[in-house]
């Protein structure tokens, strides 16, 4: 006899996630600026918005699979778009603010965006990439804000005259999406070549911003503010805004620039206790505070980076007022932070040694291979590739099931480092 589980098969996926900011968003906020001026709305608000954006765009005509393009600032209505497009069985796309106009519009035409929202900050931006989109599927653009509508070949909307669109009953109980399905495109960054989709899945999404609220990595719970000092149009902006609605934890998303006065303000206004962001970040804003006499940090309790090393400077500036960081690895292809580790003050390696990242994340495991693709002991000596696969990890890029990168169910991230005894990557 063959004995099945007991268990219900529920899909992990974004409309899960948007069903617990509508059941349980009434105790934390959503804190946003733009050109200045700060607004605070309950998590419950902004996915009811998000809800409506949802039915919105398919009272447009788009249906699960269309994909919705968004050209935007670290802001609420991106927020919203993360939440409602995917939910509602579309496919999020954030467009890289930094790509040239050129590689920007073959992204759009390899993945046939029919909407983009577009913030207004970026109307100036948008004019240069507007004469590349003639043969693109774009058949409506959305701009936040107030102001007046921009001339454009395409039909163009408010987005708040776009959400009043939305059928007055929408649904009580958010229908779930196959978590194999795609929620959200990235592109990389373009640095060894044209920028290359990946695709995530539904599952990939809630798999990864579930991680983010263990303890062995950002921990993220109730009790938290998350100032995300990370474009939303990267890597899923690290996946925080997703894991921020699944802990419950208050968001800070602070717009369109990462100044260190503008993130010191929130860090004093707003009881931050973790903050995310590369290392350049932080150490500006501790400069300034050095350089202002700014007291020690009242609530900040953990801060999550990668992207580079972490100077010695800056964890022994931290470790002095008793701020923990972690150190993150992780890439487009690996739904980002796959490999964390806190990191200990004065243990900065010093010049040419291998620095210790951390330990991936449950479901990420990881090899290093020599130049033949043999794989290579785990004694923290041996230098080669790294190589990872797991449930967040790409298995192809979109429309190349097999390219160079992707070695027998193993992604080649083409970064050289070791694994030591423990299991720990070394850098």
């Amino acid at each position: 006899m063959t004995i099945e589980s007991t268990m219900q098969h529920g899909q992990l996926g974004v409309a899960a996630i948007l069903r617990m900011a509508l059941r349980h968003g009434t105790g934390s906020d959503v804190i946003s600026q733009r050109k200045g001026r700060r607004s605070r709305t309950r998590l419950k608000s902004c996915a009811e918005r998000a809800l409506r954006l949802g039915a919105a765009l398919m009272a447009q005509g788009l249906r699960p699979g269309d994909v919705v393009a968004t050209f935007c600032n670290a802001e609420t209505e991106h927020f919203e778009a993360y939440l409602g497009v995917p939910a509602r069985g579309m496919v999020l796309h954030p467009l890289n603010l930094r790509m040239h106009d050129s590689d920007l519009a073959a992204c759009l035409r390899v993945t046939g965006d029919r909407v983009l929202i577009l913030s207004r900050e970026h109307l100036a931006r948008f004019a240069s990439l507007a004469p590349h989109l003639a043969e693109t599927a774009l058949e409506l653009i959305v701009i936040t804000g107030e102001g007046p509508l921009p001339a454009c070949a395409v039909p163009v909307a408010r987005y708040e005259t776009l959400l009043s669109t939305a059928p007055a009953e929408l649904p009580g109980d958010l229908p779930d999406v196959a978590e194999t399905a795609a929620a959200a495109i990235c592109h990389t960054g373009g640095t060894t070549g044209k920028p290359k989709a990946v695709v995530y899945s539904h599952r990939s999404i809630w798999l990864q911003a579930l991680s983010l609220t263990a303890a062995n990595s950002v921990g993220l719970s109730r009790r938290d503010t998350l100032l995300a000092a990370v474009p939303l149009f990267h890597v899923n902006g690290w996946g925080l805004p997703f894991a921020a609605v699944m802990a419950g934890a208050n968001l800070i998303l602070p717009g369109a620039v990462f100044r260190p006065d503008v993130l010191n303000a929130f860090m004093d206004d707003c009881d931050v206790t973790v903050a995310a962001g590369v290392p350049t970040i932080w150490t500006d804003l501790m400069e300034l505070r050095k350089t202002a006499g700014a007291p020690r940090f009242r609530t900040l309790a953990r801060l999550a980076t990668g992207g580079a090393v972490v100077p010695r400077a800056l964890s022994n500036a931290m470790a002095e007022q008793g701020v923990e960081i972690i150190q993150a690895w992780g890439m487009t292809e690996t739904s980002s932070m796959s490999v964390l580790g806190r990191i200990e003050p004065d243990a900065t390696p010093g010049l040419g040694a291998p620095v210790p990242v951390g330990y991936p994340m449950p479901g990420i495991e990881m090899r290093v291979v020599d130049p033949d693709g043999a794989p290579l002991p785990h004694d923290g000596a041996a230098a080669g590739e790294l190589q990872v696969r797991g449930a967040c990890v790409a298995r192809c890029y979109l429309g190349a099931e097999a390219p160079a990168s992707f070695d027998g169910g193993w992604f080649r991230t083409g970064d050289i480092g070791r694994i030591d005894a423990q299991g720990r990557i070394l850098l």
